[in-house]
């Protein structure tokens, strides 16, 4: 059962959020950083609350991302302004506060570059199967001209297509969005989390959403990042792992934070 909280509408750098905050209900609660949960895209908050029960020990906090749910639209759709959203969102709510942040897909993308914020207390990172590189997404390309040819329009999605994916509405690729460069910037630990639902061969039946990840990426991750980043594969899952394996998921980041002190 998802805990009683109400929505708080927090005012940030150019636009007003909307977030949603859970205090732990460990005794030690205070001695443990917050975790912060940024959905995917097209997606909102309410995606992710049902898996607050399992990190119940930690205060948690979930929120709209801007031009999703109930939050204002960005003056743009980067990613360099979705960072400055959240960065102020830490500051002004949570001032000080040591934070983890948990990204989902894009969600994962707006942390690791938020983590590069050295003003901000961000202890670790982590990435719940992030689109590192974007051509290759041949789902979210696939849903795109399926849009298109159904004469569907989401304005969200148009206006992150290109910016953030390097696509255009209808799925076809403009430019090539790699973000293993803001891993090369990353001064802390991240724990990538992915499912065991491979994105190739590429499928046509209805399945879950592959993962974001495959094995080129998964062995780039490990050989360019050994230190900075740990790897854990969740078995039985596709791209939403946080919600279709909650708890797996909050064993794995409980023992990535535990590890940490």
């Amino acid at each position: 059962m998802i805990p009683d909280a109400q929505d708080e509408r927090v005012i940030c750098r150019q636009t007003t959020i909307t977030l949603r905050h859970f205090a732990g209900e460990a005794s030690d609660v205070d001695q443990r950083p917050l975790l912060l949960f940024l959905h995917g895209a097209l997606r909102n908050k309410d995606s992710l609350l049902p898996i607050a029960p399992a990190y119940a020990d930690f205060e948690r906090a979930f929120c709209d991302l801007p031009g999703h749910g109930g939050s204002e639209r960005p003056l743009d759709y980067s990613l360099a302004e979705y960072a400055g959203e959240i960065a102020s969102l830490l500051r002004r709510r949570f001032g000080g506060r040591d934070a983890v942040l948990v990204g989902e897909s894009m969600g994962g993308l707006i942390a690791l570059r938020t983590a590069l914020d050295q003003r901000l207390n961000i202890s670790a990172l982590v990435l719940a199967d992030p689109p590192l590189t974007c051509s290759k997404q041949w789902a979210l390309r696939a849903t795109m001209r399926q849009m298109a040819r159904e004469g569907r329009s989401i304005r969200a999605m148009a206006d992150l297509s290109e910016p953030m994916f390097g696509m255009s509405e209808t799925g076809e690729v403009i430019g090539e969005r790699h973000y293993y460069r803001l891993l090369d910037e990353l001064q802390m630990p991240c724990l990538v989390l992915t499912g065991s639902e491979p994105l190739f061969p590429a499928r046509t039946a209805e399945i879950r959403v592959p993962c974001c990840l495959d094995e080129f990426d998964l062995y780039l991750l490990r050989r360019l990042y050994p230190d900075r980043v740990s790897i854990r594969r969740i078995e039985d899952c596709g791209h939403t792992l946080l919600v279709e394996k909650p708890e797996a998921c909050a064993d794995a980041i409980r023992s990535f934070i535990a590890e940490l002190t």
